[in-house]
């Protein structure tokens, strides 16, 4: 608790735990206050101390409760940066499509600006972080538990095997990100229309490197992996293959588009509206997570359903 007390509050709160009677008013006392850690017995009754494992939750929560206010105002800070950019735009210079960022401080100030605004793609495939990684890696937690929404993640089945990291992945899915596994993938990435981040030094190096990306051709070439990526994967607490099989009805879609037909074909085929044929595919994407309809054959095929 050293780190989120003063040290007149921490010894104050280690008297009241060893059972001393505290009645006084003191700058500790509104402290210990504040975060949770003790009350009043009563109205003007003697301080109570919370339990420890009680206690160091509170200030826990305390604390990211204020690193999530900060994020949202760091989000707040780049999306007026962003109206500045599209107001006054750089000149572009030669080069500058590509930066190698060094260590855990700068590459989490880039996760903070390109995971500020608009749709985002994670892949993550380490199972923990060294001391070094731990500020970019809190980062990305960080972004993610303000807005999970707008995330959407492949995780390495190994980045889960620890269970902090499968704690924090239930955690985000229970707040709304998408998450899905695979077996194997070959390392960092993170997306957005901003650009693109590849982490290329891991836990093995002596600080972490990172290649930041803005080149239109290249972010698109990333998000078309990702894509692949994601139809390829399952969603998480799930197994490879436990998606439900399509109907009678969606199979013959699927064969259908398999064998080139658009969907205006494919309606006359079956005697159905453009419009049916569309919702199919729609609930047949949501299904197995696909993007589009790439994604999609990609996804059948490998369950054998066309």
């Amino acid at each position: 608790m050293d780190v989120f007390l003063s040290d007149d509050a921490r010894l104050l709160y280690e008297r009241l735990l060893a059972g001393e009677v505290g009645h006084e008013h003191s700058d500790a006392v509104d402290e210990l206050l504040e975060n949770g850690l003790v009350r009043h017995e009563g109205a003007t009754g003697p301080l109570t101390a919370a339990p420890p494992g009680i206690a160091l939750r509170r200030l826990l929560a305390g604390r990211q409760r204020q690193l999530l206010d900060s994020l949202t105002l760091l989000g707040d800070h780049y999306a007026h940066l962003e109206l500045l950019e599209k107001r006054f735009p750089a000149v572009p210079s030669a080069g500058g499509e590509t930066e190698v960022l060094r260590g855990p401080a700068e590459i989490a100030a880039h996760w903070h600006e390109l995971s500020a605004t608009g749709a985002l793609f994670t892949v993550r495939s380490t199972p923990g972080h060294s001391p070094v990684e731990q500020r970019w890696a809190a980062a990305r937690l960080l972004s993610q538990l303000a807005t999970p929404a707008r995330f959407r993640t492949v995780c390495s089945s190994d980045a889960l095997e620890q269970p902090a990291a499968r704690a924090e992945a239930e955690r985000l899915v229970q707040l709304g990100s998408q998450l899905r596994v695979f077996p194997a993938v070959p390392g960092e990435l993170l997306m957005s229309d901003a650009g693109a981040l590849l982490l290329v030094g891991g836990s093995r190096s002596p600080e972490p490197v990172a290649m930041l990306v803005r080149s239109p051709g290249v972010v698109t070439a990333l998000r078309h992996y990702f894509d692949l990526l994601w139809s390829r994967s399952v969603p998480f607490g799930l197994r490879h293959g436990d998606a439900d099989p399509p109907s009678p009805v969606q199979t013959q879609v699927l064969r259908l588009a398999a064998a080139g037909l658009k969907d205006e074909a494919i309606a006359r085929s079956l005697g159905r509206s453009t419009r049916w044929v569309r919702r199919h595919f729609e609930a047949l994407e949501e299904r197995l997570g696909a993007t589009n309809r790439f994604t999609l054959g990609v996804a059948a095929a490998r369950r054998g359903w066309v």
